[in-house]
């Protein structure tokens, strides 16, 4: 009877001792942020999601580098994909991590859009760079690609920083966009406002800036990676071109959410890829499995990274609805960024 008594008055006042305990949290939270605690919180939530090592322990990893703050004691270079999502950004990525001496950070890190990586993101990215030292590499790459609105704010802090910007036909995107879920208005915002983004900083010196149309093309996509070695300033064979457009092998290296493979080193990333080809060979593949639909979105990227590099030749009007298209076109911004980037109705 008396545990009885307790359960009936725990359920009737556990709804409210929750809000209590929630509130209680969030307010010691946000007294601990503007107390300067933001670089402890944000440090311990890195921690849980990360394989951290110890400061101390990582500058025993670069001999003579004092100062870890400092990347370009290491010599490792940083780089960045950015792009319109649905443009193309994560095959660019896979590729460029596959490239010699690159490191890829497998999946999104968003480390310049999520406000409570902001207090340690040189200390971050400074792991990064050790984690690459540690694997022999020269570089690593990342993909956000919400990062294309924060470009500055990246260069304010690694100002040494190379960007691969990748854009794709507005209308393809748009369409990808809405199999998404997207409205058809939000699709074209987002196209419009990325792009433009990244207009305004166009040309750099730090940017290199890839067609899809071109990267998907058999035609153009060697030269395309020809472009991309040198820019990042990589010593890359043909070989290591053809093995670059490579999905994983069954190496266990990828992690599920991955869509770029974290290899410990070359030697591992070139002996999975080989496999990867040599399977690749091996069987026949199709440009996409018919069971998946873009809400489906996290099953059917994960498919898409597992799968080699492909010719793409779409017909980019045969996306949209002609009501879809009549309203793409209709609007001025569209016009004026697809003649920019050499597209036409």
């Amino acid at each position: 009877m008396v545990q009885a008594g307790y359960q009936s008055r725990l359920k009737r006042f556990g709804g409210p001792l929750t809000i209590v305990t929630c509130l209680f949290l969030s307010i010691t939270f946000v007294l601990l942020w503007n107390n300067g605690g933001q670089e402890k919180i944000a440090l311990k939530l890195y921690q849980q999601q990360s394989n951290w090592s110890s400061v101390n322990s990582a500058s025993m990893a670069c001999s003579g580098c004092t100062d870890l703050s400092s990347a370009e004691q290491m010599e490792i270079r940083r780089v960045f994909i950015v792009g319109c999502g649905h443009s193309g950004t994560t095959l660019l990525y896979r590729t460029v991590g596959n490239l010699p001496g690159m490191l890829c950070r497998g999946t999104e890190t968003g480390i310049f859009i999520n406000p409570l990586y902001k207090p340690i993101i040189k200390l971050v990215l400074t792991k990064w760079d050790v984690e690459a030292y540690q694997g022999g590499y020269q570089a690593w790459v990342e993909k956000t690609p919400k990062h294309i609105n924060k470009i500055q704010q990246i260069e304010t802090v690694t100002p040494t920083a190379k960007f691969v910007f990748i854009y794709r036909d507005g209308r393809d995107v748009v369409r990808s966009l809405i199999e998404r879920g997207y409205k058809l208005e939000k699709a074209v915002d987002r196209w419009v406002q990325d792009n433009i983004a990244m207009k305004k900083l166009l040309p750099s010196p730090n940017v290199l800036s890839v067609r899809f149309e071109d990267f998907t093309n058999a035609n153009s996509v060697l030269e395309i990676l020809g472009q991309l070695c040198q820019f990042l300033d990589l010593q890359c064979s043909e070989l290591h071109k053809l093995l670059a457009l490579q999905g994983p092998g069954d190496s266990g290296y990828q992690a599920a959410k991955d869509v770029c493979t974290m290899y410990p080193n070359d030697a591992a990333k070139f002996d999975d890829l080989e496999n990867s080809l040599l399977f690749t060979l091996g069987r026949p593949s199709s440009l996409r499995e018919t069971n998946l639909t873009g809400k489906q979105h996290g099953k059917l990227r994960r498919w898409q990274v597992s799968q080699p590099w492909q010719d793409l030749q779409l017909d980019s009007e045969a996306g949209l609805q002609s009501d879809e298209a009549s309203y793409f076109w209709a609007r001025t911004d569209v016009q004026d960024l697809m003649d920019y980037f050499g597209y036409t109705s």
